[in-house]
């Protein structure tokens, strides 16, 4: 089905809590940590991904139901970082259909994030549509020298992560702790 106008769900502002502050792996310990974001020159530790995340099942289980648990997706481009005890609020307009688009915005109006949700494989996500828009990379001078492992020494320095199997184990039960 499709509208006239778009549809637009705004959820409540929530302030995020910091669920990954004492996260290791590797022997140390990883962005989310205060003094680990310091030694990287950023203002605080940064909110988890999934978090943000979590503030939009509530808009797409309005829109699809119970669908949106078994079969959605969420792809989202992150503009700047959440500390906690900042306040987001999430956003979508929909017009319709298995998608759509998404916005996540500090309490000061600060954009955190943009995307799309959706529960079909149909349509272009937010991050197929960037991909999309590239242009040619080339050749890299910085990406190209670093293993998966290796993390840049300097207070400014590039971190390389990959979220893969190996954070299981330090990972939080995130259902519990979203729940309390």
């Amino acid at each position: 089905m499709c509208f006239s106008a778009p549809i637009n769900l705004t959820g409540p502002f929530r302030a995020p809590v910091q669920l990954l502050g004492e996260q290791e792996y590797d022997g140390h310990l990883s962005v989310h940590d205060e003094s680990t974001a310091d030694t990287l020159g950023l203002a605080g530790a940064p909110i988890e991904g999934p978090t943000h995340f979590s503030q939009f099942d509530p808009l797409a289980h309005r829109l699809w139901g119970d669908e949106w648990f078994t079969s959605g997706c969420i792809s989202a481009h992150f503009s700047t970082m959440v500390l906690e005890g900042e306040q987001v609020q999430a956003g979508a307009t929909y017009t319709g259909g298995p998608q759509a688009d998404t916005i996540a915005t500090k309490a000061n109006g600060a954009t955190v994030l943009t995307g799309t949700i959706s529960v079909a494989p149909d349509g272009e996500t937010a991050l197929e549509a960037r991909l999309a828009n590239a242009w040619p990379v080339g050749d890299l001078f910085i990406v190209d020298q670093l293993s998966v492992t290796e993390v840049a020494a300097g207070r400014h320095a590039a971190t390389v992560l990959l979220h893969s199997g190996v954070f299981k184990e330090s990972y939080p039960d995130y259902p519990a702790q979203r729940l309390a």
